[in-house]
Order: C-alpha cells, then structure tokens, then sequence
C-alpha cells in the first residue's frame, strides 16, 4: 500500500488526545488516524458501490456485514471500554475485508487477525493478551448467540 502524508491541524485537547490514545492501543497517531478514517471509507464506499447498482443500503438477512456488525453492537452495547469496541471493531473490519461471516468466527482467525494485527504495529505482549481475551469473549459471545438462533432438532 502506497502511503501519503497529509498534515492536519487539530484542536490542543484532540491533539493531546490522539497522542495518548494511540499509544493505549499501540499504534502511531498516523496509524489510529487511517483506522479511524478507514471505517468511514468503507461506509462511503459501501454506499456509493451500492447506489450504482441500484441497491439499497439498509442491512438485511443474508448480507454478511450486517450481522457481524449487528453481533459486535449488541456485545459492546454493555459496560465494554473504548479499547474493547476497538479491537472487536478491528476484527470485524478484518473478518469483512475477508468475506467472512458470523458462522466462520473460531479461535484461529482471532490469532491469525492478531498476528496480522501485530506485524505492523509495535503491539506489547500484554496488550495483545488484553486484545486476545477482549475476542474471545466476543466469540463466546457470537457462539452463544449462534446456538440461541438455530433451529432446535426434532426430539
């Protein structure tokens, strides 16, 4: 990926802000940046993609994003920290970057995401054991909610 710089003036308070943040999620303030803003691209672009073709943008059954991102809302919608939505927003950009969905979420992605994840950023081990443990209750989570939703076999 080719990068660009772009200079930003920001407010003291969010300036100070993204220093200290970035740190507490061990990325550069450039690197937490282009994160922030890759959740608002996705959404531009999912909306774009799908005027073209005529689509509408509401989530429905069927459309992979949408329960995967529903699934992460209903987890963080409890007492979860800013550095919780982060990595399991994180993840779930990643699981859609792949294609994948709800029923495809096990405990290897969640360390193949975290490996990828830590290759580009100075990642401590303890923050990645926050981060692991963070997914984990995420995917217990998911699967809960998986065997609550499916069909019951006839007894």
């Amino acid at each position: 990926m080719r990068l660009r710089e772009i200079r930003l003036q920001l407010p003291e308070h969010l300036a100070k802000w993204l220093e200290e943040f970035s740190k507490q999620v061990a990325m550069t303030p450039s690197q937490l940046m282009a994160n922030i803003l890759s959740y608002y691209y996705e959404a531009w672009r999912i909306g774009r993609d799908s005027a073209h073709m005529g689509e509408t943008t509401e989530t429905g059954p069927g459309k992979v994003g949408s329960d995967l991102e529903r699934k992460a809302e209903q987890f963080l919608s409890g007492s979860k920290g800013v550095v919780d939505a982060f990595i399991v927003r994180s993840f779930i950009s990643w699981l859609l970057s792949r294609g994948l969905d709800l029923k495809d979420v096990n405990e290897s992605l969640i360390e193949q995401f975290l490996e990828e994840y830590s290759l580009s950023r100075k990642v401590k081990s303890s923050t990645k054991r926050t981060y692991r443990n963070t997914l984990r209750k995420f995917l217990n989570f998911v699967k809960g909610s998986l065997e609550h939703s499916s069909p019951k076999p006839p007894t």
